[in-house]
Formats: structure tokens, C-alpha cells, sequence
């Protein structure tokens, strides 16, 4: 009886891996990009639409929330969830109902820096108790239009993506800037001090 004649499938793709990967086919060498996330690019007004939290959905149910990168290095946020209207005055609230006016209310300004992909935020004035003179820092990356600002830690935590608002047509103005309020007079008297200062991004 004949044997069979055997013909190795092995031989047949080493062959055809030999022709795919041979220097016709070759890819070129990819040149190193830059940075993606330039200051130039984050400048603007930006509405959060989602917040991820160790992957779990923050927003919603929070609210959206708006920050502001102004080309003068100074930034402002302000998160304020729609609330029922009520006529009861405070003075006579209870410490719920006081509490419930302010709860998932967020805001505060400070100054901003990017160095590579890394936007670092000093919080100069935050509306959350102690969270003063502290620095956050986030990788930026842009998907698309979508600016995602992202946890340097290990398990890339939180994950806040935005979407930029539509600049208003304007005339430049010397208006323009972060304005910090020295003195306030009401009705002839004044309130500042006693009250603290106010910051203005305009």
C-alpha cells in the first residue's frame, strides 16, 4: 500500500508570514506626537456631561457642572442642581430644609497650569469645607470634541467628560478678566468688610 504524502501547513504560513511581514509591507516609524491637550485648546467655558467615580455613574444623578479656563491662568467651576422653588424664609427653615437648598451645590476658583498632558488646578477659594490651598491634578484628553478630564491614580479615577459651550459673539473688552472685590457699600454703608471678598470671572 502507498503512504500517504504529508505536506507540513506550517511550511505554507511561514512562507505567507515571510511574504507579509518582508520590507514592501513594512510600516514606517511614527514620528513622536506633542502634547494633545494644549492651553490653547482647553481655554473656554465646558458643561460636564457624565462623572465616573471608581466606574460608577456620579452624574447622573448629579448635576452637570461648568468650568471655565480663562486665558489669564485663573479657572472657575459652579455645579447647582435644579431645586424647587420656596418661599419660606431662611430664617425660618429648619436645618433640613437649610441643608437641602445646599446639598450636591458645588463651586469655587483658583489658578491653573498645564505641563504636558497634566492640567494642574490650585482651588484658591472652594465652596466644600477644606478644600482651600489644595492642587488637583488630571490628564486631559480630548475624544473628538469631548474634553475628558481624567485621575492620575492607578485606577484612573474620576472620570469627568465635557463639552464646550458656544462662545458668545463678542467684542473684546477690557471688562475681560478675573476681578477679585475690595469694598462693597449698600445703601450707604459699608458691607465689605465685614463680608469676605468676591471673585468675578468674567
Amino acid at each position: 500500500m502507498r503512504k500517504p504524502v504529508i505536506v507540513p501547513r506550517v511550511i505554507g504560513c511561514v512562507a505567507l508570514c515571510a511574504v507579509v511581514t518582508g520590507p514592501a509591507f513594512a510600516q514606517p516609524p511614527q514620528s513622536p506626537q506633542g502634547p494633545q491637550c494644549t492651553a490653547s485648546r482647553l481655554v473656554g467655558t465646558w458643561e460636564r456631561v457624565s462623572l465616573l467615580r471608581n466606574a460608577l455613574s456620579v452624574q447622573p444623578p448629579d448635576a452637570p457642572l461648568f468650568v471655565k479656563f480663562g486665558s489669564d491662568g485663573y479657572w472657575s467651576m459652579m455645579e447647582m442642581p435644579d431645586r424647587p422653588k420656596v418661599n419660606t424664609p431662611l430664617e425660618q427653615q429648619t436645618d433640613k430644609e437649610l441643608w437641602s437648598r445646599f446639598e450636591r451645590v458645588e463651586g469655587g476658583y483658583g489658578t491653573w497650569t498645564i505641563k504636558g498632558d497634566i492640567v494642574t488646578r490650585k482651588h484658591v477659594v472652594n465652596i466644600a469645607p477644606g478644600g482651600e490651598n489644595g492642587s488637583q491634578d488630571r490628564s486631559c484628553i480630548f475624544e473628538g470634541e469631548i474634553l475628558a478630564l481624567v485621575g492620575t491614580g492607578v485606577n484612573r479615577s474620576p472620570q469627568a467628560r465635557f463639552k464646550r459651550l458656544p462662545a458668545q459673539s463678542m467684542k473684546p473688552l477690557s471688562l475681560v478678566g478675573t476681578w477679585e472685590r475690595i469694598s462693597l457699600v449698600v445703601d450707604g454703608k459699608p458691607a465689605q468688610p465685614p463680608a469676605a471678598a468676591q471673585f468675578v470671572i468674567l
